[in-house]
This record gives structure tokens, C-alpha cells and sequence, in this order.
């Protein structure tokens, strides 16, 4: 099994419906195996890949689901910071998977010599929570539920994927019980967290004491879930509700 059929596999499994992106030469693999898991998956072909980084987090944002996209090496690679900042800022979680070049012309780089290859990762450490290249097949299933578990936990966010060509098209004998998702970690927020108590009591104690109280809410209303228990504080204490932009 090629290791794009293979990831293609888990994306499915962890309830991806579509992946956006761009094609390219590098990651076909990838395409052919979305192209034989139709319906239940489905690739979007997207005019730049600017707009497939958008597409992916406003499919997160819809559905409460990861978000994927998809871009082949170098010019392609370039064009996701703009929706994976997006991303960041709003705390939707987003897999963007690279292409990369194949790993034997890695130390052709400096040289000029690798057609559309840089040192990609850099880019996106100021806007990806965490970033990984895999460099061996066999990582594929443990990086991939790891990408997962970052993107979906704590304050959520994009994650970066990068694949060489070469390890994309390698055919691999993977077992069968490695190629599984950890479904709790399909959607966010995978672990809600509890706040401290001792400043829940600060806060009813302000609330209660203040003329008069305005509830400012955000994003972290929507990433919580938050509604039900927003509405009855609002409508327990009758306090206005205004939202930022993300709420």
C-alpha cells in the first residue's frame, strides 16, 4: 500500500470529508487515494492554495471537524500561511499536508539543484502549533494520530504535515491494526478543559457585585461549546451579551 493510500485511509477514518488543494506531481499518491475511497471521502480542487487553506478552516469552523488541505512543494507550499494564520489566530484546527522533494536531492538544496525545494518548516512555525516531516514510512500512522491529538486538544489549531515525494509514493506493508484513528480526537474540542474553581467564585463574586456587567464573547464560546451555559448566565443575571469577531 502506497503511503498516500494510506494516509488517505486514516483521513477517512478520522471522518475527513473532503481535502482541499491543489495537485501536483509529489502528491498524487495522495490523490489516487481519496479518488478510490469516493464517496466517503472527496478531494476539492481549489483554484490557488490560498484559497484551499481557507476552505479548510471554514470547513472546520462549520463542522466542528479537522479541517484539511493540501499543497505540493515550494510555490505551492507558500501560498497556505494566509488561511493557516487565519487558523491560528481563531484556534480552528487545520492539517495542512505538503509535498516535499524526494529525500536522496535533500542536500541538493543549497545548491540550487532541487527544482521548487527550500527548507519549508520554518515558514510555518509561527503559525502552526506543531510541525513534523516524515522521513520513514512506517512513522506515518503514530505521526498522523499525533497531528491529530495537537490539533484538536488544549487551545486548538493547525498542525503541518510535510512528505517527501518519494515517501508518498512508497509502497509499504502496513499492518492492518496500525491504521487506526482515535476518533475522540476527530473533532474539537477533543478534551474540554475545567476551569479553576477558585476563579469561577471570583467571578460570580464581580458579577454579582457589578452596576453594570456586559459579557464580551469569543471564539472560546464556540471551541467550548458553550452555548446552553452561556445563554442562562446571560439570562440568569440579564446581562447584555456583545461578541468579538470570532464569537
Amino acid at each position: 500500500m502506497k503511503v498516500g493510500t494510506a494516509l488517505a485511509r486514516m483521513l477517512k477514518d478520522y471522518k475527513v470529508k473532503h481535502v482541499f488543494g491543489v495537485p501536483g506531481v509529489q502528491t498524487l499518491a495522495l490523490y489516487e487515494g481519496i479518488y478510490d475511497l469516493q464517496p466517503e471521502i472527496t478531494h476539492i480542487g481549489m483554484r490557488d492554495e490560498r484559497n484551499a487553506s481557507f476552505a479548510a478552516d471554514a470547513y472546520a469552523k462549520f463542522t466542528g471537524k479537522v479541517g484539511v488541505c493540501d499543497a505540493t512543494v515550494g510555490p505551492g507550499a507558500i501560498l497556505l500561511p494566509a488561511g493557516l494564520g487565519e487558523a491560528y489566530n481563531s484556534s480552528v484546527p487545520v492539517l495542512a499536508i505538503i509535498a516535499d522533494i524526494p529525500s536522496n536531492w535533500q542536500t541538493r538544496e543549497e545548491y540550487g539543484n532541487a527544482s521548487q525545494g527550500f527548507d519549508q518548516i520554518p515558514m510555518f512555525k509561527r503559525i502552526t502549533k506543531w510541525q513534523a516531516k516524515l522521513e520513514h514510512p512506517e512513522n506515518l500512522p503514530r505521526v498522523v494520530r499525533h497531528a491529530f491529538r495537537v490539533a484538536t486538544s488544549e487551545r486548538p489549531g493547525p498542525v503541518l504535515l510535510d512528505i517527501p515525494h518519494d515517501i508518498f509514493d512508497t509502497d509499504f506493508e502496513f499492518r492492518e491494526e496500525e491504521l487506526y484513528a482515535e476518533e475522540e480526537f476527530s473533532g474539537y474540542p477533543s478534551l474540554r478543559v475545567a476551569p479553576d474553581p477558585s476563579k469561577i467564585s471570583e467571578a460570580v463574586k464581580l458579577l454579582s457585585e457589578a452596576e453594570k456587567p456586559v459579557i464580551i464573547a469569543g471564539g472560546g464560546v464556540h471551541i467550548s461549546g458553550a452555548y446552553e451555559e452561556l445563554l442562562q448566565l446571560a439570562e440568569h443575571l440579564v446581562i447584555p451579551v456583545a461578541t468579538t469577531i470570532t464569537g
